[in-house]
């Protein structure tokens, strides 16, 4: 365990390193995106400004041109005049003519010298102001040189910035080459402490699941000894509850027994009240009604309440037929598990095949590892035969550039070599990107072959995993043999019990009967106690209906007094006092009657009481026939249970020994991987060593287009300095754009490379994952046989509870059995019968259940599979799905880094040519300047 932690926290140290030269990665890029946005900026500058210099350059040439024009006019206007001399000195030699011929010639002469005058005149204006417009030609001109100058520093200047933007470029790449190999080392030293970590991960995985063994035999110990202390306490508890429920019979019984002498108080009373009640017809009849009224409401209350009893009769069959399906549900879960174990038992020998499968294409694909090595024996040897013509192209430029040195030195005399040397140096260059361009692509394909490795390299991988998995499982099925042989023990174990458990079952159901007969008796006397409490209710009504007929008779006996001495108008006092007399007997008479109401009411209470415990004895029993019939019936389950129980232990014994024989035949497979894995590894070696040496040579190339790069940069300075030869130089730099693309791209692939080697760490993890998965899946396997052990168990329980709680009942139930016997007789043969009927149709319904049940356990299984593949399936399509847009991403970059170079490039090249032709047309000019002066200077 130490050395495990001790390798997680080099390992977490080492991807914190990894993430800082992440980070200084992603600075470093950041720097170069400032510096190819600062060079964008420049590139603008530098347009702007040629834009300016070409709007004057025109200006200066339509200047010239102007020039050029006046000074042909001026000198053909001096032509004409010299002839004009020559005429006029020939003339005069001439011999005169006469006069009249003389004086003609003489004015024509005249005139023609005022033209020739007047045209002097022009030509000297022109002259003049042809001398301000030169003048002012020539100060335009310092100015523009001053400009000029100016605009040359500040070239030079942004050259400069471009350069040390260049060396910086080198830098960062060269800290991108240390960062690379360092990468390397760390991923070296990561597998190897993976490694260790896989080991490390084995032996405490055997080590825990030695210890969860151990821990769960200790838990079920401790379960066991807690369910024996619970049985206990729960028996101790069920015995003090029986003593207080004897001691609330005994109050019950003293209560009773007041209840009857109060009775024989009430009958003297009676006696007594027979003499003097007489109270009207008219109140008695009300007081009828009333009592038929509430007569009426007694039977709805009784028709009500043999309602509610038979609704929960039908509650408690309804809760038993719960507890059987749940019962059969739970052997349903037992014969599932077995189902699932035999599953895997399917899927192990299908992975065999497949493993078998595997091995067939690694070897299949060794066979092409083989070829693939010839070509790239050939690709090297392709490879060094362009690097020989490349160094035989650099030594022909060397000789040209020594030619051109040459040819500097008469470039007015040449013209036509130079071009020749020019064609001949753009073929040159474009030789030469045509090898860089087959030496890229040479590199792609090392890169692929070196991708297929890593292929090779995964799926040697995943078949040692596989090897690991079913030597895991075969150590499962092991474990699963030795328990299930403790479980066969334990089930003969339990078989007893169960046999014990039934004999003192028929000793229950003994006491059960005898209790039964001491009930019924009771039962008998309570209801003679009823039958007298009703004779006695009947008198007292008689003796109501009497004193009722006295009253009334009295009455008119009074009336007719009161008339017969209306009549004789004699004796008014006497009859009032004889009527205040009846008055206060009649008042008399209705306070006995009221206490003779109160009293039936108390006696109407002390019924409805009585009658309400009868009906709550008969609930009592009734729920005690109902447990016995729970009880029964879960006996019968459990009877049930243990032939099933059997039945699964044979066939656990059957699919032992096809385990047993399943072991040998994966020892022997597993003894063939090994050796295809020897011969596999061997082979693996040898690859990674050719990739190694493969790899070197890639970086010796990369090392030697760095150093022409270098050559190349030197050239372009020179080139800059050569005026008309700047065009062929110009295609060799975008030769070199090319290849510097080239070069990125493959810098880029390294990236990628790097990314998914990353990728390959993930996958790594999500395979240890998928390894946990499958362990903890393997011990759940084990804890649901345990579970299946700790269910007998449980099933045990519940027969011992349902023992207590007939023991309990029938203890509550000795008192009230013997006043409820008869009617519960009649009602246990209505239910035998009705029981005979359910049991018949129980056990049909249990025949379909069963059926029904094996049917939905197969397609549940089939289902759970399929959802399993599915969301494995999902899984992966959004890893696949995220990888694609992360090379996507990572491609657009790519794109738009290229074109932002391309463009660069370009506008590069264009403010090169637009300087040249800047500086042609400044030679120009001073050409022009030069041939004005002499032109002038001629004039004077």
């Amino acid at each position: 365990m130490k050395n495990k932690k001790v390798l997680e926290k080099d390992r977490n140290t080492l991807i914190k390193e990894i993430e800082e030269r992440k980070k200084e990665k992603k600075e470093v890029e950041d720097t170069l995106a400032s510096i190819w946005s600062e060079e964008l900026d420049l590139t603008h500058r530098i347009e702007e400004k040629k834009k300016e210099l070409r709007n004057f350059e025109q200006s200066i040439d339509d200047a010239n041109e102007d020039k050029e024009s006046i000074g042909v006019e001026i000198w053909k206007k001096k032509q004409e005049l010299m002839a004009l001399k020559k005429d006029v000195d020939q003339r005069k030699k001439q011999v005169l003519k006469p006069d009249e011929k003389i004086k003609a010639k003489e004015k024509e002469i005249k005139v023609q010298l005022k033209q020739l005058n007047k045209e002097l005149e022009k030509a000297q204006n022109m002259l003049k102001e042809t001398k301000e417009e030169d003048e002012l030609m020539v100060q335009l001109i310092h100015k523009k040189r001053e400009e000029i100058k100016t605009e040359n520093q500040q070239i030079s200047q942004l050259k400069e910035e471009r350069e040390k933007n260049a060396k910086v470029n080198k830098d960062l790449k060269e800290a991108n080459k240390k960062l690379d190999k360092e990468r390397n080392e760390i991923s070296t030293l990561l597998k190897r402490e993976r490694i260790e970590l896989k080991k490390a991960d084995e032996e405490t995985g055997r080590r825990m699941s030695e210890e969860m063994e151990l821990s769960t035999s200790l838990k079920e110990l401790a379960d066991r000894k807690k369910t024996l202390i619970q049985e206990i306490e729960d028996k101790e508890v069920e015995a003090e509850k029986l003593l207080k429920d004897v001691d609330e019979f005994e109050k019950e019984k003293e209560t009773l027994e007041q209840f009857i002498k109060e009775k024989e108080g009430i009958e003297k009373e009676k006696i007594d009240l027979d003499k003097k009640i007489k109270a009207t017809k008219e109140g008695f009849e009300r007081e009828k009604k009333e009592f038929e009224q509430e007569i009426k409401i007694i039977a709805k209350r009784r028709s009500e309440d043999e309602e509610k009893m038979l609704k929960e009769l039908s509650i408690e069959e309804k809760e038993k037929r719960d507890e059987i399906k749940k019962i059969e549900m739970e052997s349903e879960q037992a014969e599932k598990e077995l189902k699932k174990v035999r599953d895997e038992k399917a899927e192990s020998q299908e992975l065999l095949k497949e493993t078998r499968d595997e091995l067939e294409k690694v070897q299949s694909l060794l066979a092409s590892s083989q070829m693939e090595k010839e070509e790239t024996d050939k690709l090297r040897n392709e490879i060094n035969g362009l690097l020989e013509e490349r160094d035989r192209y650099a030594k022909e430029i060397e000789e040209k550039k020594e030619d051109l040195d040459k040819l500097e030195e008469g470039l007015g005399k040449g013209m036509g070599d130079e071009i020749d040397l020019a064609h001949k140096i753009q073929h040159m260059g474009e030789q030469e990107s045509n090898l860089i361009q087959s030496i890229s692509e040479k590199e792609q394909e090392l890169i692929e072959i070196g991708n297929r490795l890593d292929d090779r390299q995964r799926e040697i991988e995943e078949t040692n995993e596989e090897m690991g998995r079913i030597q895991k499982e075969k150590e499962s099925q092991e474990k699963m043999l030795a328990e299930s042989e403790n479980m066969r023990k334990t089930a003969k174990d339990e078989i007893e019990k169960l046999k014990k458990e039934e004999e003192k079952t028929g000793e229950f159901i003994e006491k059960d009967k005898a209790l039964r007969r001491a009930v019924q008796e009771e039962l008998e006397s309570l209801n003679e106690g009823k039958e007298r409490i009703q004779n006695e209710i009947a008198e007292m009504e008689k003796d109501k209906e009497k004193i009722v007929s006295e009253v009334e008779e009295s009455g008119r006996e009074l009336q007719k007094l009161y008339e017969e001495r209306k009549n004789t108008g004699s004796g008014k006092e006497l009859l009032e006092q004889e009527l205040s007399r009846m008055q206060k007997e009649k008042e008399n008479k209705e306070k006995e009657i009221t206490e003779i109401q109160t009293k039936k009411s108390s006696v109407i209470d002390d019924y409805r009481l009585v009658n309400a415990d009868i009906e709550k004895r008969k609930s009592e029993f009734e729920e005690i026939e109902t447990a016995y019939n729970k009880m029964v019936a879960e006996i019968e389950a459990i009877k049930r249970d243990k032939e099933s129980v059997e039945q699964g232990i044979t066939e656990k014994n059957d699919e032992l020994r096809a385990l047993a024989q399943e072991k040998e035949k994966l020892e022997e497979t597993t003894k063939t991987l090994e050796k295809i894995k020897t011969k596999l590894e061997t082979g693996i070696t040898a690859m990674s060593e050719e990739r190694s040496s493969g790899k070197a040579e890639v970086d010796k190339i990369r090392d030697e287009i760095d150093d022409d790069r270098e050559q190349l940069r030197e050239l372009e300075e020179q080139v800059k300095s050569r005026k008309e030869e700047m065009e062929s130089y110009e295609l060799k730099e975008q030769e070199l754009s090319v290849r510097l693309k080239e070069v990125e791209k493959s810098v880029q692939k390294q990236g990628e490379r790097e990314a998914e080697f990353e990728k390959m760490l993930d996958e790594m993890k999500r395979l240890t994952q998928d390894r946990q998965l499958i362990t903890d899946r393997i011990r759940s396997l084990e804890e649901e046989e345990k579970r299946i052990g700790t269910k007998t168990a449980s099933l045990m329980k519940i027969k011992q509870n349902l023992d207590f709680m007939v023991e309990k009942k029938k203890k509550e139930g000795k008192i009230e059995l013997d006043v409820l016997s008869k009617e519960i007789e009649e009602r246990q043969r209505k239910l035998e019968k009705i029981q005979l009927l359910e049991d018949e149709e129980v056990v049909k319904t249990r025949k379909e259940l069963e059926k029904l049940t094996n049917g939905i356990t197969d397609r549940k299984a089939t289902l759970e599979k399929l959802k399993k593949e599915e969301s494995e399936v999902m899984q992966a399509e959004e890893n696949l799905e995220k990888i694609n847009k992360v090379i996507a991403d990572k491609q657009i970059t790519l794109d738009t880094l290229s074109t932002e170079k391309e463009t660069k490039a370009l506008e590069i090249e264009k403010q090169e040519k637009i300087i040249n032709e800047l500086k042609e047309k400044v030679e120009k000019m001073k050409k022009i300047e030069k041939l004005l002066e002499k032109r002038i200077g001629k004039d004077k």
